[in-house]
This record gives C-alpha cells, sequence and structure tokens, in this order.
C-alpha cells in the first residue's frame, strides 16, 4: 500500500481491506495513472526562478509561462504545441522593474497574462496570437495600489476585465483590469497564504498567517465574514473550493509539522469533516481540484510524486486513489484547462509538472477498452467565456460560468484534438469581442505622441504664418 499515512490502525485496517478487494469501494477513478511525457514531448533548457508562495509555473490552452532572471522581471511565455529545447536566449515579457512571483491567464482571452511580484504592481499585458518573437515591454494595464511585494493573482471565473491579487502588504484587493482601478480592499490582520474564487466568483476563501481560515464577499466591505481556524502547523496553508459544493479544501500542517489535508463545511465551519495527515515531508503543497470528476491532485515542492484523492458527499468523504510517482523532484505545478483533455485517451487531467531544468506534461488517464467518447468520465466542462462583465460583477450580479460538452463529435467549442501535441482548437485561441481589452498605453509612448503631435502643431501654425 502507498497511500496517505492514517492517525490510527484502524484506518490503515480499512485501507488495506479496500485494496485487498473484500470491500471495494465503486469508482469510475479507482486505476487512474498518470502517464508522463516521452521526451520529445518535454520543454528542455528551463531556467526557472522560484521564489515566493506560487505554483512557479502557469499555463492555459495556448500557453505555458515561468518566471526568469534578468532585468524587468522576464517572463518566459512558450506556446505548448513547440516542445523541446528552449533557446538560451528566449524572448520573454519584461513589464516589470524586479522579480515577478505570480501569474494568471486571463480565462476568456488566451494571449492576455497578468503578472506581478516585488514591484508591488500588476500588469496586464497581450502577447502576440503565435506567442513572443521578441522581448516585449508593452503592456496593457498597470494596477498600482499595493505597498509591498505581490504573491498571488486570480483571475474572476465568470466576469470578464476582474482579478483579485494578495500582497505582503496583508490585503486582498480586486481590480477593473479595462479601467486599472482598484473596486474592492480586504484588510486581513496578517499576510494572506493563499485565496481561491468559488466558481461564480460571488465568494473568495483565504488562508492567512495568523492560522485562521475566512470566506467572504469582496464587494460588501463590511459584511459578514465566515471564520474557522486552520491548521495549528508552522507550514503555509492553502484553501480552495470542491467546486459548487459549498466545501473547502484545506492543506497544511500540524504543530508537529506533519503535512495534512482537511475539508470545512460552509454549513458547519467550526469543525471539518476530514483532518488526515499525509506524511512529514517538508515541501509546501500544491493542490488541484477537478470538479467534474471530484478528483483532488496533491503535489509537494520538492515530492517526486503526485497523490490524487476522490471526494464524495458522504464519509469519510476523502478516498485516497493512487499516486504518480518519479525519481526527479518537482519544484512547480501547473494544469491545463479541463477542455484541452484528450478524449480519445480517456485523458481527465493534464498537469504541468516543472523540474530543475524541463516542463513535463503528466497525462492522468482512466483505462477504459473502448474507443467510443465515454459520457460518465466528461460531464460538460469550463468552457472559457465570460458571463458577464465587470459592472454586472460590481451592481452584485452573480452568474454560473458556461460550459461545453466534452463530445467532439458534438461540434463543441475546444472540443479536444489530437493533431499534436497540445494543439488547441483555433476555436479556442479565438477571443470573445465582448472581452477585447483596449490597449493602454505606456507612458513613454503617450510621451512621444505628444512630442509628435506639438511638432505637428508646430508646422502647421508655420504654414498658417505664410
Amino acid at each position: 500500500y502507498m497511500g496517505v499515512s492514517t492517525q490510527s490502525t484502524w484506518g490503515q485496517r480499512w485501507v488495506y481491506k479496500k485494496m485487498s478487494g473484500r470491500f471495494v469501494r465503486a469508482s469510475h477513478y479507482r486505476h487512474v495513472f498518470g502517464q508522463p511525457a516521452k521526451p520529445e514531448g518535454e520543454y528542455q533548457e528551463i531556467r526557472a526562478n522560484c521564489t515566493g508562495e506560487g505554483n512557479f509555473i502557469g499555463c492555459n490552452d495556448k500557453f505555458f509561462c515561468y518566471s526568469t532572471t534578468g532585468g524587468g522581471g522576464p517572463v518566459v511565455i512558450h506556446p505548448l504545441n513547440k516542445p523541446g529545447r528552449l533557446a538560451h536566449n528566449a524572448p520573454t515579457l519584461a513589464v516589470h522593474k524586479d522579480s515577478v512571483l505570480d501569474f494568471d491567464f486571463n480565462p476568456f482571452v488566451s494571449n492576455v497574462i497578468a503578472t506581478g511580484g516585488e514591484d508591488t504592481t500588476v500588469k496586464v499585458s497581450a502577447i502576440p496570437e503565435d506567442g513572443l518573437k521578441a522581448t516585449q515591454q508593452e503592456y496593457l494595464a498597470s494596477l498600482e495600489g499595493h505597498e509591498r511585494k505581490v504573491n498571488f493573482i486570480h483571475w474572476h471565473p465568470t466576469a470578464s476585465n476582474v482579478l483579485a491579487t494578495a500582497s505582503a502588504d496583508t490585503t486582498v484587493r480586486v481590480w477593473d483590469a479595462e479601467t486599472a482601478e482598484e473596486v474592492c480592499r480586504t484588510d486581513f490582520p496578517e499576510v494572506v497564504q493563499s485565496f481561491d474564487w468559488n466558481p461564480d466568483g460571488s465568494l473568495i476563501v483565504t488562508t492567512c498567517r495568523d492560522l485562521h481560515v475566512r470566506v467572504y464577499d469582496p464587494r460588501v466591505p463590511d459584511g459578514t465574514v465566515l471564520k474557522t481556524a486552520g491548521f495549528t502547523g508552522p507550514k503555509s496553508q492553502r484553501a480552495l473550493w470542491q467546486g459548487d459544493k459549498g466545501r473547502i479544501i484545506g492543506l497544511g500542517s500540524s504543530k508537529t509539522s506533519a503535512r495534512q489535508y482537511s475539508l470545512w463545511d460552509l454549513k458547519k465551519f467550526d469543525t471539518p469533516l476530514v483532518l488526515q495527515d499525509i506524511d512529514t515531508s517538508a515541501g509546501q503543497l500544491m493542490p488541484f481540484y477537478d470538479p467534474d470528476n471530484s478528483i483532488l491532485y496533491v503535489a509537494g515542492k520538492g515530492d517526486g510524486n503526485v497523490r490524487y484523492f476522490e471526494i464524495t458527499d458522504e464519509a469519510p468523504y476523502v478516498h485516497f486513489l493512487s499516486e504518480f510517482r518519479d525519481s526527479k523532484p518537482q519544484k512547480g505545478m501547473a494544469w491545463l484547462p479541463k477542455r484541452t483533455c484528450d478524449t480519445t485517451k480517456t485523458e481527465v487531467a493534464v498537469a504541468m509538472r516543472l523540474l530543475s531544468d524541463r516542463v513535463v506534461p503528466i497525462s492522468f488517464q482512466v483505462p477504459r477498452k473502448s474507443d467510443q467518447f465515454q459520457k460518465d468520465l466528461y460531464p460538460d466542462a469550463y468552457a472559457g467565456v465570460p458571463a458577464m462583465n465587470a459592472n454586472d460583477w460590481l451592481s452584485g450580479r452573480n452568474a454560473s460560468a458556461p460550459k461545453q460538452s466534452m463530445n467532439p463529435g458534438a461540434g463543441a467549442r475546444g472540443a479536444a484534438s489530437t493533431s499534436g501535441p497540445r494543439a488547441a482548437s483555433p476555436a479556442v485561441r479565438t477571443a470573445s469581442p465582448a472581452v477585447a481589452m483596449p490597449t493602454k498605453k505606456t507612458y513613454e509612448q503617450l510621451e512621444r505622441e505628444l512630442a509628435e503631435a506639438n511638432h505637428r502643431i508646430a508646422e502647421l501654425e508655420a504654414q498658417l504664418g505664410r
């Protein structure tokens, strides 16, 4: 048995009975396995700057990105469909004055990314549709107001041009990226260690250095804040929503430094439904929850494995499934959107695993004999289409995220393609006009245009003088 450590011998006996086949719980996902890409499918010669509290790598349906060292807080943004060795002088997005600590691709426009870090600002930038060809220093918007470094960035899941940031200045702020204005601010007693939007973007959950988990609506500054004690240990804590179940998944540690997971129900927030030891390793845990298949993936920084659990609606709630193992430790982890999964391989998730010198895609698959579309594995998935704009959300409106069919035969937007390494369909790559962001010119561009205009005015005045 190679699963989670348990806190009691009874728990261990129960697991062995399950594994022996005497009491096997029915599940579609008991045999999920992780398949790493072959060497020709890896991205090599990676030199990532792994500082901060984030996952050190980000991705969407077209690109993956990571921070590297150099002037301007450079971020490498590389197309998914171009595996192989990255050039030593690969072009970067360099729009900051210091290191970038976190980034997030716009969920509705594939070539728009938000970056933030040591220089206290957040930059929203648009890169060419086919990727960077040269180092880029232009950006669309600069979000300024944080007084210390920006640690985390998350776009709103249903409203266009809305994103939230958490900083070492102990605030979480929400911004309208189109107007570059701060629209909401929440102050905390200590530094926020993680935060996550719920599926419709009406609530935020946070973990904080004061060892408490909080849930609140950022649009209501004096509104109700649900609060409960988090983990008791010194390791950084993380929390994320269990889809639309009204439950929160937590990762942290005990006083004895054992890494743990927990599950809270908002209706009984004072006491966790589950609090379970995982192991005693030192690395920070990086969770990812797939609401379509109810699978929680947990990877630790410095670990060589990725554990995965199924979460159900009845006790004991969290069930260990299996783990992916490798001899090389990971530094970071990111996950592709569900709509990019190859349904012909019964692929249910794809992780971009950042190692010391490369990025290796890991395909998590459910073994099936039939080559037909497996409807039970693929409910409709997040479509990457906005349900409203920033003004709608700020006015108090909530809306569920639009979804799409995963069946390639249904002509679904973004159906999986097998024509190349992670090749997204043209439909996915096309940005919706409803979320097209206006280009915000830099101070230098405006100054140059003003000088040109003044020169032209002088010429016209000279002509009139004749």
